[in-house]
């Protein structure tokens, strides 16, 4: 995702509102083309800011945690093995990869 959210508002297929960003502010959802949600999380002058999901395509978890200006700040990146079990990637801490 590329450039700062400011205003608009989205809908999903039961053409009720999923998302409203006012004024670069407001809770947030992206979706895949297969309709699998991307990301869920906050926006604060038209950046990711505060807590939020992202997911791969197939609608596991990929991180879990917060974002500050549009970076990953803290929380967790997971990957999985073949068998499906969960594993952590990479740590983010005051944004900061560990």
């Amino acid at each position: 995702m590329e450039g700062k959210k400011w205003n608009g508002i989205g809908y999903n297929k039961n053409n009720t509102i999923d998302f409203e960003i006012k004024n670069g502010n407001g809770e947030f959802k992206e979706y895949y083309d297969n309709d699998v949600i991307k990301f869920e999380g906050k926006y604060l002058n038209g950046e990711r800011n505060g807590k939020a999901k992202k997911y791969y395509k197939d609608g596991k978890l990929k991180f879990v945690g917060e974002y500050k200006h549009d970076k990953k700040w803290n929380g967790k990146v997971y990957k999985y093995y073949s068998d499906g079990e969960r594993f952590i990637l990479r740590k983010y801490i005051n944004g900061l990869r560990k």
